[in-house]
């Protein structure tokens, strides 16, 4: 799931800041009781939708535009190759499945519920990032792109949890 690592960074600070924001305040100046957990639920409840929209997004882009395959990070990717292509749409459908039950469980279930399965797909981003380092890719697409990846969605499991 491609975020680039300026947003992803800014998407962890983001939650970071909410999280730290109701612990600093004063008694004063806090909203009424469990207001700071609901927002940090809010926030997080939207970020699993930008994630999912992203995941449908990624995969429609497996049928639309193959050669976007390169910027994985896998080197000598045959993105012109047609028998490559159809392993793109499979992994395409794959990511727009994701994507969906990301929504699906956004409308049915609890937000706990949202933030293991969120959890649990962190997983994959973190599991390109070896693949990538273990094919020779470029660390910056490993760890800019993957691994940053990965931790926004623990972050916005973690968030959904509270």
């Amino acid at each position: 799931m491609p975020l680039n690592a300026t947003a992803a960074a800014q998407l962890v600070d983001l939650l970071g800041e909410a999280c730290t924001r109701s612990a600093t305040t004063t008694s004063s100046q806090r909203l009424p009781q469990g207001t700071g957990p609901l927002m940090l639920t809010t926030i997080a409840t939207v970020l699993a939708g930008l994630l999912g929209a992203a995941l449908i997004f990624m995969g429609g882009n497996a049928f639309m535009r193959p050669q976007a395959a390169v910027g994985f990070g896998i080197p000598d990717t045959p993105a012109d190759d047609p028998a490559f292509q159809h392993w793109l749409r499979v992994k395409g459908l794959r990511e727009i499945a994701f994507g969906v039950s990301i929504f699906v469980l956004m409308l049915v279930a609890t937000t706990s519920v949202l933030g293991w399965y969120v959890m649990v797909l962190a997983a994959i981003p973190a599991g390109d990032a070896v693949v990538v380092l273990r094919s020779g890719g470029p660390k910056a697409t490993a760890y800019g792109v993957h691994v940053a990846t990965a931790v926004v969605m623990l972050a916005t499991g973690i968030g959904l949890l509270v």
